[in-house]
């Protein structure tokens, strides 16, 4: 029972102390607002301090502080990248890189499916060939030619007929105006044949698309589905982790509107930085702005070296960054047009009449009227703290840690599967995990017997064609060659006299001569035309006859993968250069691939995404691993802007096929069990910021203020032995982390209560 009358008489005791103390500060507060209606000179009785501090009438002093709307984006710092893409619509056949891969310029990335380029340009190469075959029988047969009427021309000057000798030299001249007109005639069809093989080989130039550039390749388009790219399509990405830029994802470059502010800056490692925005030309910018294929800003730090995987604020300012004396609009009354506040002073408030100038909401500049020092009066509708620590500010890291346990080893690497014929599709494997060697599916080929056949035929009859022309090759040669022999057993005196005689003897072996090398030249063109006309009837032959029961089509596994789901089913008709099936494997020489991961998560309202060649912590019980992260899900919001061959190009990258939209890839240091990285978590830094103004949560608070009309943050601050309101700008995190990253309001130095 004495122990209940206590109780109550100390209850009623604080009670009755906290009433009083709430009618002094209301009377004093009165006396205060009481010379709002005063004139500017108006003196007001300056308030007595009530012990506990929490019921003080609150002041701030006058100090310099920077004044002016800012403007706010976030970035991260990653490595530029360098797409490698198709400017048309496409159909790979072959990728050859995996995420993680070192490129030079230069190498071959990925093919498309060339079988009828590659048909189209072996024709047409074929046709160059036997018209340059016939454009040399030309020259030798002029060649040979010549030389025979020469030797006629020589008897007809020993006999001294100077018409005859007329007469040869109008065919010598003729046979040289024949073979000109021949050769112009074959070299006008070899030019019109090597520009249709300069605009093939054109054609084929762009279905081979190599790395534009050095470096790590950290993105592939996901083909588990289709082998098809769209036009401006990134098939994969190279990035240059030694060149780093600032990349945003607020605003795109359309909708920029800071271009024309005189401050932009950052703050690195501590340091207040320059920053200005990533140079695209004018072409590139009209460019993106026609075809709606706008880029998120980004920007550079001149001189400055940044780290890549960190986050950085960004700032934006109308006029010049500058310290100024400023006061808080929650101490500023107008009346009649005029500014005014309350100043205090030893027994007595100044009513204070002053100049004011820019305002950012918060504090407007003082132009006259105050002197830097001065403590002036704030409404303040909060409590001011009776028990407290008095916190340090000091700059300090701010990091939020994700975390994820859906990891599964990464097949990187992709062999795409295509039919080369048409036919009847029989699918032999399922989808799931396959091996080397293994049966994937088998095409029936729709080319009838009869076609078959016929290309058989072709072939016989070139082959018989072939045969009869050798023999009487062969004939012909020999009797030449035996009358070239009998002739050289002759002397001049077997001439004979006459002109009928001489005409027939004279120069005979070196005429015969001529003969059967015309005739080797025609039989060796004639003998290369079959070679290279049966080539091309063996090809159609071997064509028709794949995919029959004597030729069977079936495609089997290169690597050791995993199969996705095939695009026919046993029974469908499938066309030649189809899509049928990718494999995904991790890397041709497992001895030499290093282990890579893949990470999911899926739950992402409260997370940031990873970003490229930041450090990875993989954990399992006892053991961790660290790791890199290599490649991320893309964001298809984003453009890639960039001039190439002198031409504007904005291309992007399409999301994976499988996971989630949190979805990356990491390189891990040193080796992982596949059971070891199922059972395992990884960790990584989803935001990390290198020193800045790092405070504990329990020191910052909230108010709704009719100075914004929103609920505003702000720190108790100790500022010349005041305890003073201090507005402040927070990083808008995602993480429970009990530390609040400070953007503006408090820099290294500060005291603040906690």
């Amino acid at each position: 029972m004495n122990r209940k009358c206590n109780h109550n008489r100390i209850c009623r005791r604080v009670f009755n102390k906290a009433h009083i103390a709430f009618i002094l500060v209301m009377a004093q507060l009165m006396m205060v607002l009481g010379g709002v209606t005063g004139c500017g000179n108006e003196k007001v009785q300056a308030p007595e301090l009530i012990d506990p501090v929490s019921f003080a009438v609150n002041y701030r002093p006058l100090t310099k502080r920077m004044v002016g709307k800012v403007e706010l984006m976030y970035g991260k710092v990653v490595p530029k990248e360098y797409p490698v893409f198709s400017e048309t619509a496409a159909m790979i056949s072959e990728i050859n890189v995996g995420v993680g891969d070192y490129v030079e310029e230069g190498d071959v990335i990925a093919t498309c499916d060339t079988t009828f380029i590659d048909e189209s340009i072996e024709n047409v190469n074929n046709e160059i060939a036997s018209l340059q075959r016939q454009r040399n029988l030309e020259d030798n047969l002029y060649d040979t030619t010549i030389s025979n009427l020469n030797y006629e021309r020589e008897i007809e000057v020993y006999i001294g007929d100077e018409d005859s000798i007329s007469a040869k030299d109008s065919e010598i001249s003729a046979e040289g105006e024949n073979t000109r007109y021949k050769k112009a005639v074959i070299d006008k069809k070899l030019e019109w044949k090597k520009k249709e093989l300069s605009e093939l080989l054109a054609d084929k130039e762009k279905t081979i698309f190599t790395a534009p550039r050095s470096g790590y390749i950290n993105y592939v388009k996901d083909f588990a589905k289709t082998n098809w790219v769209e036009a401006n399509e990134n098939i994969a990405c190279i990035c240059d982790y030694d060149d780093l830029y600032i990349k945003t994802e607020d605003i795109k470059t359309d909708l920029y509107r800071y271009e024309n502010y005189k401050s932009k800056w950052t703050y690195v490692n501590g340091k207040e930085v320059i920053i200005e925005e990533y140079d695209y030309s004018n072409e590139e910018l009209a460019y993106a702005v026609a075809n709606k294929r706008n880029p998120f800003m980004s920007f550079v730090a001149p001189g400055v070296e940044l780290e890549c995987g960190c986050n950085l604020t960004l700032y934006f300012m109308e006029k010049e960054k500058k310290e100024c004396l400023a006061v808080g609009n929650d101490s500023i009354y107008t009346e009649n047009g005029e500014n005014f506040v309350y100043v205090k002073n030893k027994d007595q408030n100044d009513k204070r009449q002053v100049e004011l100038g820019d305002t950012d909401g918060l504090y407007t500049e003082v132009i006259m009227g105050l002197e830097e020092g001065e403590e002036i009066f704030y409404r303040n509708k909060v409590t001011v703290p009776i028990k407290y620590e008095v916190y340090d500010v000091e700059l300090a890291d701010y990091v939020e840690v994700n975390e994820s346990d859906i990891l599964t080893p990464a097949y990187l690497y992709s062999d795409i599967y295509i039919s080369d014929i048409s036919g009847t599709f029989d699918k032999i494997h399922d989808s799931g995990n396959a091996s080397a060697g293994d049966a994937l599916f088998a095409v029936k080929t729709d080319v009838g017997s009869g076609e078959v056949q016929e290309a058989l035929m072709s072939i016989t009859d070139l082959d018989s064609t072939r045969t009869n022309e050798e023999e009487t090759y062969n004939k012909t040669r020999q009797e030449l060659v035996d009358n070239r022999e009998a002739a050289k057993g002759e002397s001049d005196v077997d001439w004979g006299t006459d002109t009928d005689a001489l005409r027939e003897n004279m120069y005979e072996v070196e005429r015969l001569q001529c003969q059967i090398d015309a005739l080797d030249y025609n039989e060796t063109y004639a003998q290369e035309e079959y070679n290279s006309n049966r080539a091309s009837l063996q090809k159609i032959y071997n064509k028709y006859l794949l995919g029959s029961p004597r030729n069977e089509y079936i495609k089997s596994a290169k690597n050791d993968g995993f199969l996705g789901f095939a695009a026919f089913e046993t029974g469908d008709k499938i066309d030649r250069g189809s899509f049928v099936v990718t494999e995904k494997y991790r890397g041709k020489d497992k001895e030499k691939t290093r282990i890579k991961v893949e990470a999911r998560i899926d739950e992402t309202g409260s997370l940031r995404f990873a970003k490229l060649g930041q450090e990875m912590i993989i954990r399992l019980e006892d053991k961790t691993w660290t790791g890199k992260c290599i490649g991320l899900n893309p964001n298809e919001a984003d453009y890639y802007l960039f001039t190439r061959s002198a031409k504007a190009h904005a291309t992007k990258s399409h999301a994976f096929e499988t996971g989630g939209e949190y979805q990356f890839y990491v390189e891990v240091d040193g080796q992982m069990t596949d059971k070891e990285i199922e059972d395992a978590e990884i960790s990584y830094k989803g935001v990390v910021v290198k020193n800045v103004v790092v405070l504990p949560s329990a020191a910052v608070y909230t108010e709704y203020t009719e100075l914004t009309n929103k609920e505003m943050n702000f720190v108790w601050k100790l500022e010349e032995g005041q305890i003073v309101k201090e507005y402040v700008t927070l990083y808008p995190s995602k993480s429970l982390n009990g530390k609040k990253y400070i953007i503006s309001g408090l820099e290294a130095g500060d005291k603040v209560l906690k």
